[in-house]
């Protein structure tokens, strides 16, 4: 009779307590290895349903976590090619023409040249405005207020500085600025910034012999 309850006694603590606990001690194993998807399944209410709960919460908080340093990892590589585009563009155009200065026999041609390196220099002010202002919302403070600017007279400024860059390229461009009052609250940084984007894509984009458009119109109010 002792025998026979002695073994019952283990059958029953093995199966209530020893299985639950390799179980529990084999999986936690495999997702300290790194197998995050594993999830430990108990049907009991008891201290180590809890502590299998526990492991399984941690091994969802490190899976998250490592989700977070993956995406965080992509988002910088993104940025270090955005960066380099945003760099490496107008510095070629601003050596480009240093290079070339001695060259440059008129004072059109001077001036020309000038204007260009003078627009792709404010590029860079804009790209660094970019940077600084990424930084601000990352630390959660406001971001400048916008003003009231006369639209026209500012893509008009654009114009100007864009037109030498697509004679260089080889490209025709057009642009009609109407010279009307149109009003808008913009921040001046963030819109040019916009602007010069799809205006260098399009200088990128458009093969030699091509039109570049430029329209500012009111419609519709």
């Amino acid at each position: 009779a002792l025998v026979v309850f002695v073994g019952l006694a283990y059958m029953l603590i093995n199966r209530l307590f020893i299985q639950p606990i390799r179980q529990l001690s084999s999986q936690a194993m495999a997702i300290s290895a790194g197998q995050l998807d594993q999830q430990i399944k108990l049907d009991r209410n008891d201290d180590i349903s809890d502590l299998a709960k526990s492991v399984n919460k941690m091994a969802q908080s490190l899976k998250d976590d490592i989700a977070k340093l993956r995406e965080t990892d992509r988002l910088k590589t993104e940025f270090m090619i955005i960066a380099s585009h945003n760099l490496r563009t107008p510095l070629s155009v601003i050596n480009g023409y240093l290079e070339q200065s001695e060259d440059l026999k008129t004072v059109d041609e001077l001036r020309g040249a000038i204007g260009i390196i003078a627009g792709r220099s404010k590029q860079l002010g804009v790209f660094a405005e970019d940077i600084l202002t990424i930084s601000s919302i990352e630390a959660g403070r406001d971001l400048p207020g916008l003003v009231k600017a006369n639209l026209s007279e500012f893509m008009q400024a654009i114009s100007d500085e864009f037109e030498p860059l697509a004679e260089q390229a080889e490209l025709k461009y057009d642009s009609l600025i109407k010279d009307q009052d149109i009003q808008a609250k913009i921040s001046p940084a963030h819109f040019r910034s916009a602007i010069w984007n799809l205006l260098d894509n399009a200088l990128k984009f458009t093969p030699k012999g091509g039109t570049i458009d430029l329209n500012v119109e009111l419609k519709d109010g």
